[in-house]
């Protein structure tokens, strides 16, 4: 990019053995040639991240099926070795069911609210549109994510469970 200076910026990934070796750019259309200098990559913080859509209820969820919550969470973090899981609730009933996972969850309660009073208005009104935030949520995810994560998993519910076929974890089939 060009920052309103006479300097310009081109950013890239590069292996990191190009980091080693000095390189110059020679421009066809002048006669100078310009020093290049690369930076590594960020450092990726997690290998996955599972990304929910906003849920709701769940002190209703955690009356009808009991620990359902926190077995959904134990399958994805501990069977399958996702690393980190986003969850977004619309009226923040599930803080206080992630348990032992609280610190490998990442938890946004009451997403609705921080993107909109019109969906919080909704929402208080009459329980309509649970889902309306469901694809910002996703793109939260997905932003603030987008340097920290190799991989990153869209799954609705707690009645859908990712699980690898022919590989015993994620790790193993990723």
């Amino acid at each position: 990019w060009y920052d309103g200076t006479s300097t310009v910026r081109v950013q890239c990934l590069v292996p990191e053995s190009f980091l080693a070796k000095p390189v110059v750019l020679k421009l066809h259309f002048a006669s100078a040639a310009l020093p290049l200098r690369f930076w590594p990559a960020p450092r990726l913080r997690a290998q996955s991240i599972i990304c929910t859509q906003p849920w709701f209820r769940g002190d209703y969820v955690e009356t009808m099926r009991p620990g359902a919550v926190r077995a959904w969470l134990h399958h994805h973090l501990i069977q399958v070795g996702v690393d980190r899981v986003h969850l977004y609730d619309t009226d923040g009933t599930f803080g206080s069911l992630l348990g032992q996972f609280a610190d490998r969850v990442s938890y946004f309660p009451r997403f609705n609210l921080k993107v909109s009073s019109v969906y919080g208005e909704l929402w208080a009104k009459n329980r309509t549109c649970a889902y309306c935030a469901e694809y910002l949520a996703y793109e939260h995810c997905l932003l603030s994510n987008r340097d920290s994560a190799r991989w990153i998993l869209g799954i609705r519910s707690l009645d859908q469970f990712l699980t690898p076929m022919g590989s015993t974890s994620l790790t193993g089939l990723l």
